[in-house]
This record gives C-alpha cells, sequence and structure tokens, in this order.
C-alpha cells in the first residue's frame, strides 16, 4: 500500500514504483458527479495493492448551523471542502501516474490544505487551550487584520472544517497560536481534543473581507464575548503594535 499524502511507500515488501501502478480510470470521472460512491482506496489493475485517497468531508447537520448569517457559513464551507476533495483525489492520482510531489512552497492556500505541525499545547483556562504551529523560520503566515483561516481535521474516515482566528499577531514570525474552546459535545471539539505535539493540522486560506486600515476611524468600539475574542485579539494587537497608529479602541 503507497501513503498517498507522501507518495512513500507503507510496506518495504513492494518494490514498485509509481510510473508501475495502473490506475482505475473511471475512478476519475465518478470524481465530477458524485460523491458518495467514490471509494477511499483506489484499486490497481490486478487488484494487489491499492492507493489510499484522502476522508471525504463529513457534511453538517442543521444544528451545526448557528442561524446568525456567517459568511461563510459551515455549509459553505462544507461544499467548499467537498470541491477541494475531488480535487486532491485527482491529483493524488494524477502525480502517482507520473511519479510527481504536489508541493509549490507557498505556505497558505484558499483551494488546498497545507499541513502545520504542533509545536506546543498549553492549557489556559478549564477548557480553553493554546496551540502553537511551526512556521518557517523568519516566515509568517500571511494573514492581514481582519482575516482568518480554516482548519480541516481528518478521522474515522471523514474530515471536518472549522473557522479560526490566530490570536498571535499577524506580523507573529516561525509559529502561529490558536486558542480554542472546547465544548463537551462539541464535534470539532472532539476531534481537537485528540491533538498532541508533533501532529500535523491541516490548514488552508487566508479568508476574511473586514480589511483595517490604520487611523481610519478615531475610536473602535468591539463588541465580543467567548470565543468570539479571538478576532477582536487580532485588531487590538494591531493597533498596538503599530506606533503610528493613534487609534483608541474599547473592548467590551
Amino acid at each position: 500500500m503507497l501513503d498517498a499524502d507522501s507518495g512513500n511507500k507503507a510496506s518495504g515488501k513492494d518494490k514498485t514504483t509509481h510510473n508501475d501502478l495502473a490506475f482505475n480510470t473511471d475512478k476519475l470521472a465518478k470524481l465530477e458527479n458524485c460523491t458518495d460512491d467514490i471509494s477511499q482506496e483506489d484499486p490497481d489493475a490486478d487488484g494487489s495493492r491499492v492507493i489510499s485517497l484522502p476522508c471525504p468531508p463529513l457534511k453538517p447537520e442543521d444544528s451545526d448551523c448557528c442561524g446568525s448569517g456567517c459568511v461563510p457559513c459551515v455549509f459553505d464551507i462544507y461544499e467548499q471542502d467537498l470541491k477541494i476533495w475531488k480535487q486532491e483525489c485527482r491529483k493524488i492520482q494524477q502525480n502517482l501516474r507520473n511519479g510527481e510531489d504536489q508541493i509549490d512552497g507557498c505556505l497558505l492556500s484558499e483551494s488546498e490544505y497545507r499541513k502545520f505541525q504542533i509545536t506546543e499545547v498549553k492549557q489556559e483556562t478549564k477548557n480553553s487551550f493554546r496551540y502553537r504551529l511551526q512556521l518557517p523560520e523568519f516566515s509568517s503566515l500571511g494573514l492581514t487584520i481582519g482575516q482568518h483561516i480554516v482548519i480541516r481535521d481528518i478521522s474515522n474516515k471523514s474530515s471536518m472544517s472549522r473557522q479560526y482566528t490566530p490570536v498571535s499577531g499577524v506580523n507573529c514570525v516561525g509559529h502561529f497560536d490558536l486558542l480554542i474552546k472546547l465544548y463537551d459535545l462539541g464535534k470539532m471539539s472532539q476531534c481537537i481534543k485528540k491533538w498532541k505535539v508533533g501532529a500535523h493540522i491541516e490548514v488552508r486560506g487566508p479568508f476574511g473581507s473586514l480589511h483595517y486600515s490604520a487611523n481610519k476611524y478615531r475610536k473602535l468600539i468591539l463588541l465580543a464575548a467567548g470565543t468570539g475574542i479571538a478576532p477582536m485579539s487580532q485588531i487590538i494587537q494591531g493597533i498596538l503594535g503599530n506606533e503610528e497608529d493613534d487609534t483608541d479602541v474599547l473592548c467590551m
């Protein structure tokens, strides 16, 4: 069996190269029109080996939507992830045919998930944890004030995505931090509870239509509750970190 993410063989017994593998070409056609009948294992011509494909996204339930008009909504993210999943399946199959890797060196992409490693997990409150993810030295994540990212977790043969705003400053280099509150009945919370140092988390972005400009307003009043403090923290850090920004800010 081949590891579809790394392109490395999981077993040393099979010395077949990527170019020697035969593929089921009908599978690519299925990706265009449906999802339920796409197997997560792509058998080769003689059925002796399989290629593992990514887990499909888990469709949200109606109760997962808060109904407050979020942009994007959890259902919007699901549709985006479904499209990305199809693209990932096609790319893996195509790259394995050609013996190519799928790395372009960019830190973030709106249409493709990139992996970042957890280097630190710190409990901040009874049910809130700070997760530090590693970036290349002297590199920042590339967000601007007002932008967020989408995190994907893959488990139990399906994937789940949610939006998060890093609480580290947008100019932070070498790492970025996520402050996440875990809920006893939260679906994504059950996945995040398993995150440990050394694990790799999948991220795509940046997203967000809010664009803050220094000194655009004389005074800002920010209203936030619970996890809503994260995007407000990003704005506050941006103002305090800019000596030329004279904006007064009040967070309530």
